[in-house]
């Protein structure tokens, strides 16, 4: 910038201009509007049939490829998708092609275009010379053909999934949650089960990634539902689990209790499931979160009226309301009209 604001008739300004489009794309946050600014001058000196600055600084494909990563950063899909398609086209098996092709696939996820994004991504896994973003175009590829409302695609997915946990690499954590995900909601339920619980046997407590595996794997065991009469206290056994570690009436505490209660009603132990829900309603401040804290506290009051028991219902409900929540008005309509229905009026 100093060099254009003191040269800019310079030989090597168009150099210079581009060089600072690049570093503009570079920084984090990317300076979109210094880039684009930078990037225009190349555009009105084209439009006037003029060269911008000696050659070295309108190399066409890094030219083009700073005007992709532009359009790119800057979330214009549409024009990164022409874009990328220009460059594989004109610079073909060259790196600036491989970093097209990749943008390419990316922006056509990100616009929905599932099944031409699932395999511009595959070419790029197949020919790229870079390992790592080889896993992350299969990544992209198996939830590109996951996305795809049909069996054939989403069982192809979930061999994409099995090449990148095969493969070891750092995504494949990732790929196991993913592949795990897309079997429970295609009601491959074992499958699912088998997957998450041979990866969560072999986690430490302390690793991050026990948590998100332990409540899929949960999820994964629990829906099989009548169809496995265990399944229950085995979904329970995986929440217990989880749930000794956790600090009390966090955020994490509120979910797993509503996941214990939920997975002890089906047990059936209706009196344990309602220890669980109440027991984030023990809270003194304000909860960490609200939809899992509201959502024990209204479960804890279904089970009390269900049971008959009136005035213990009021309380809870009342309890609810007290901490001025998103459902507080719902509570406390739920409490007088307890005390209607069942004519419990206070001393």
């Amino acid at each position: 910038d100093q060099f254009l604001a003191s040269h800019p008739q310079h030989a090597r300004a168009g150099e210079a201009r581009l060089a600072a489009a690049e570093a503009a794309l570079a920084v984090t946050p990317p300076d979109i509007p210094r880039a684009m600014e930078h990037l225009q001058s190349f555009d009105a000196a084209e439009a006037k049939n003029e060269d911008p600055g000696a050659a070295p600084a309108t190399d066409p494909a890094r030219l083009a490829m700073a005007r992709l990563r532009l359009a790119d950063l800057a979330g214009d899909s549409d024009s990164a998708i022409d874009l990328s398609r220009k460059i594989i086209d004109q610079f073909p098996d060259t790196p600036t092609a491989d970093d097209a092709a990749f943008i390419l696939g990316r922006n056509l996820f990100q616009a929905e275009a599932y099944n031409e994004s699932r395999m511009a991504l595959e070419q790029v896994a197949a020919t790229t010379a870079l390992p790592a973003r080889a896993d992350v175009a299969r990544l992209l590829a198996a939830r590109s053909a996951a996305l795809v409302p049909t069996t054939q695609s989403q069982q192809d997915a979930l061999g994409i999934f099995r090449i990148v946990i095969d493969g070891g690499g750092p995504l494949a954590p990732v790929a196991v949650m993913e592949m795990a995900r897309l079997m429970i909601d295609m009601n491959l339920l074992d499958d699912a089960a088998v997957l998450l619980r041979d990866w969560f046997d072999t986690l430490d407590p302390s690793d991050p990634m026990r948590l998100p595996a332990g409540l899929l794997l949960g999820e994964a065991i629990y829906a099989k539902g009548t169809a496995a009469p265990d399944s229950p206290r085995e979904a329970l056994a995986v929440y217990d689990a989880l749930f000794s570690n956790t600090e009390p009436h966090s955020a994490l505490f509120n979910r797993l209790q509503y996941l214990r209660g939920r997975t002890l009603e089906q047990v059936p132990d209706e009196r344990a499931a309602f220890s669980a829900y109440y027991s984030v309603l023990e809270a003194t401040g304000t909860p960490d979160e609200w939809h899992y804290f509201e959502l024990c506290g209204f479960r804890a009051l279904t089970l009390l009226e269900k049971s008959g028991r009136w005035p213990a219902a009021i309380a809870c409900a009342r309890r609810i309301a007290s901490f001025n929540g998103p459902r507080a008005a719902e509570a406390a309509e739920r409490a007088s009209q307890l005390q209607l229905s069942h004519m419990i009026w206070d001393d």
